[in-house]
């Protein structure tokens, strides 16, 4: 029997792998059964559990080797996306995590930059306004004409982010109160963050909002202020740009 396997060609070796089992061999069939001779195998054979198993497992191995499919693909794509998207949130979450008092600074000082910048243009060349940050890099105020920006009265003209909240109020991050050394016209900074460039300098705007220094020149280049939150080399610092030529700020 060997002998005659060993010889048969692999067109009908195949066929001897598929239907070499217990139920051919109790029809007088051996292991090579060659192709034509499947039409003389009885049709409840065919039926027979061994049969379905062995078929059913050379279709398994039939789709192993195709590889995978399109839906599968597109699953693990979107597994892996949402999986990118949770560790980008995190990342950024942690970055951010605790540096409100910088965030909420650095809004307000360019909110009142471009609160002076307006009112320059609202002046009609009869006054300048601007922004003066305090040597001791932890305030600044508004001013008019190089002074700090009072009214007809002498009485200080409220900058916009100055704070009038209690000390005890939940909803501010940090209290501002209007005391003497910086009135309505000056912001007291929330005491984490500084003013690491900058510090007693003015920023002034004309009339057509332009940043001009002290003697009404166009500045030849960008002013760069800077706050950063803590004392340490790897502290939290932003950086807010008043463009010459424009006053634009980003």
């Amino acid at each position: 029997m060997n002998e005659i396997c060993n010889k048969t060609p692999k067109s009908e070796l195949k066929w001897g792998r598929l239907f070499g089992h217990r139920s051919y061999k109790q029809y007088g069939l051996n292991s090579c059964i060659s192709a034509p001779q499947v039409n003389q195998i009885p049709l409840e054979v065919f039926n027979d559990s061994d049969y379905l198993m062995t078929m059913t497992q050379s279709k398994r191995r039939a789709n192993k080797d195709e590889g995978f499919t399109l839906i599968e693909i597109v699953l693990v794509l979107v597994v892996l996306f949402i999986i990118s998207a949770v560790t980008l949130m995190v990342v950024n979450a942690n970055k951010t995590m605790g540096s409100e008092p910088l965030i909420a600074e650095t809004d307000g000082l360019i909110a009142s930059l471009r609160y002076a910048q307006i009112q320059s243009l609202n002046e009609n060349a009869s006054a300048n306004w601007g922004i003066n940050f305090a040597s001791d890099s932890t305030s600044y105020t508004l001013y008019k004409n190089g002074l700090a920006a009072t009214d007809t009265n002498g009485n200080p003209i409220m900058i916009p982010v100055k704070k009038f909240s209690k000390p005890t109020d939940i909803f501010r991050p940090f209290y501002d109160p209007d005391t003497p050394s910086c009135p309505k016209n000056c912001h007291k900074m929330d005491s984490k963050v500084t003013i690491t460039s900058g510090s007693g300098t003015t920023v002034t705007f004309d009339k057509w909002g332009i940043p001009v220094d002290g003697t009404g020149v166009a500045l030849l280049v960008n002013m760069e202020i800077k706050l950063s939150q803590g004392t340490d080399p790897n502290r939290t610092e932003t950086t807010i740009t008043i463009t010459r030529n424009t006053g634009f700020i980003p």
